[in-house]
C-alpha cells in the first residue's frame, strides 16, 4: 500500500519493507470544529458512530468520566476521546498533569482500563470509593472498565462513505488524523498499524476499484513511447 499525504505518521516507516503500488491510501486530514447549530450532516453521522446503544446523552456535550483533581505535587485534568481505525473504535482518555513545584505539564494518553486505573492509584485517587449514593455498586473503577468495553460502528456505513480513520472528542472531529499525536502506537506498533490499514484499504474498502489517480491521456501515451507525429515508428536520426 502506498500512502499519499502531506504529513508523516509513525507507521509510515513500514512502507520501507515493501508496498503494493496499486493500493493507495489518500491521507488528507480534514478538521471540524463544533459550533452550535452548525454541524454538517456527515459530521453528525460520524459522531453518532461513537455512541453506544445505551448512551442517551448528546455527543457534543462535554462529559468527564474522571473528574479533575489535585494532590500535593500536581493537578490532573482529563478528557475523553475516541479513535476509529479500520472499522473499530478505540476509546482513549487524555490526562494533562500540571506540576506545582516546577513549571511544566505532562500529557499522557490511555487506551486501556488497567493502565488508567494504575495511573490514578499511583496519583492517590481512590478508584473504589462509592461516589454515588443512589447506586452503591457503582465506582470509578467500574465506570472506567465500562468505558473501555468494545464498540463496533456500522461497518456498512463506513464502507459506503470510505471511512478509514477518525479522531473524535466533544469539541473536535478530525478525518485522517496524525495518530502519533495521540500515542496510538500504544494500541498498534508501526508494522501492525500499517498491516491493519493495508487490509482495510485494499480488502474492505477496495480502494483500487474506487479511487484512482487519473492521468491525462496525453501524458499516458507519451509514457508508452507514442509520438503525436511519428506514432510508434522510429524517429529520424536527423
Amino acid at each position: 500500500m502506498r500512502i499519499i499525504s502531506k504529513f508523516n505518521d509513525y507507521y509510515d516507516s513500514a512502507m520501507a519493507l515493501g508496498q503494493d503500488q496499486s493500493v493507495i491510501y489518500l491521507r488528507n486530514a480534514i478538521e471540524f470544529k463544533h459550533k452550535e447549530n452548525n454541524i454538517p450532516k456527515l459530521v453528525s453521522e460520524i459522531a453518532s458512530l461513537f455512541k453506544k446503544k445505551d448512551d442517551t446523552r448528546r455527543f457534543w456535550s462535554p462529559r468527564n468520566l474522571v473528574n479533575d483533581f489535585s494532590n500535593k505535587d500536581a493537578s490532573f485534568a482529563f478528557k475523553e476521546f475516541w479513535i476509529l481505525f479500520c472499522g473499530k473504535i478505540y476509546p482513549g482518555i487524555r490526562v494533562t498533569k500540571t506540576f506545582k513545584c516546577v513549571f511544566g505539564t505532562e500529557v499522557s494518553n490511555f487506551y486501556s482500563s488497567e493502565a488508567l486505573i494504575n495511573y490514578l492509584v499511583s496519583a492517590g485517587k481512590d478508584v473504589d470509593k462509592k461516589e454515588f449514593k443512589w447506586d452503591k455498586n457503582r465506582s470509578l473503577r467500574k465506570d472506567i472498565e465500562s468505558y473501555y468495553t468494545p464498540n463496533r460502528p456500522d461497518k456498512n456505513w463506513l464502507i459506503a462513505n470510505k471511512v478509514t480513520c477518525i479522531y473524535f472528542d466533544h469539541t473536535d472531529l478530525i478525518v485522517n488524523p496524525r495518530l502519533v499525536t495521540y500515542d496510538f502506537y500504544k494500541v498498534f506498533d508501526s508494522h501492525s498499524a500499517y498491516q491493519e490499514l493495508d487490509m482495510w484499504v485494499s480488502g474492505t474498502l477496495a480502494y483500487p476499484q474506487n479511487i484512482m489517480l487519473e492521468v491525462e491521456d496525453k501524458y499516458r501515451i507519451d509514457q508508452h513511447g507514442f509520438d503525436p507525429k511519428y506514432g510508434f515508428r522510429t524517429r529520424p536520426s536527423k
